[in-house]
């Protein structure tokens, strides 16, 4: 196994495999596929299993800090769960 798109030479055919896997896993969800962008999807496929430093910088630092609230008991920490968009730097928090 590896990861999608991280052999150049089968970029395209890891992508329609990455496109139906994403499609399986999201109706299995209950997600409409069709609400998933293609370039989203092209992203995550292009980069392989790249792990970008401004994405390990942002998600770290915000693990670190409800760390540091939940261990000082201060502060209120995220509740349920965190949502980055690291296409646009827009986050969210949803409550399932």
């Amino acid at each position: 196994g590896r990861y999608p798109g991280s052999n150049d030479e089968d970029g395209e055919a890891d992508l329609g495999l990455y496109k139906e896997m994403v499609s399986s896993v999201s109706s299995s969800l209950g997600i409409v596929y069709t609400s998933i962008k293609d370039d989203f999807v092209c992203e995550m496929c292009r980069w392989g299993a790249a792990e970008l430093h401004n994405i390990a910088a942002i998600v770290g630092g915000i693990g670190a800090q409800e760390v540091i609230k939940i261990l000082m008991k201060q502060y209120t920490p995220l509740n349920n769960t965190f949502l980055w968009n690291g296409i646009t730097s827009a986050c969210a928090t949803c409550q399932f």
